[in-house]
């Protein structure tokens, strides 16, 4: 099965059967690293699609140490592959008036569609 995949964040853009359209509210915290999101082959098999928001925490270093589900998409297999995929990813860390890294968070919408 061939799958699509539209997701737009704020510093990039990748066009692959299904879509994922990833945005992201303004922080001080950029991506670096961002592995590619894949739609579980169980919801595109049932139809399954949503928006799952999560809150992700951001360590000095730019990793990420924590991601927590705001609000579900109504399926666990969304709202995990979501968590999971987000959890692998690289930030430059957020800064303080004096140019020193600090931890962050960051709220990031993942929705979910078939095409």
């Amino acid at each position: 099965m061939i799958i699509r995949i539209l997701m737009a964040i704020v510093i990039g853009l990748m066009i692959c059967s299904n879509t994922i359209l990833v945005s992201a509210a303004e922080s001080s915290a950029l991506i670096i690293h961002q592995t590619p999101f894949e739609y579980p082959r169980e919801a595109a098999k049932n139809n399954w699609e949503g928006k799952v928001t999560l809150l992700i925490s951001i360590t000095n270093k730019g990793n990420v140490s924590e991601v927590i589900i705001q609000k579900s998409s109504g399926y666990e297999i969304l709202d995990d592959a979501a968590k999971d995929n987000v959890k692998k990813w690289r930030f430059i860390p957020a800064r303080n008036q004096d140019n020193q890294s600090i931890a962050s968070e960051m709220p990031l919408d993942v929705s979910f569609y078939l095409k």
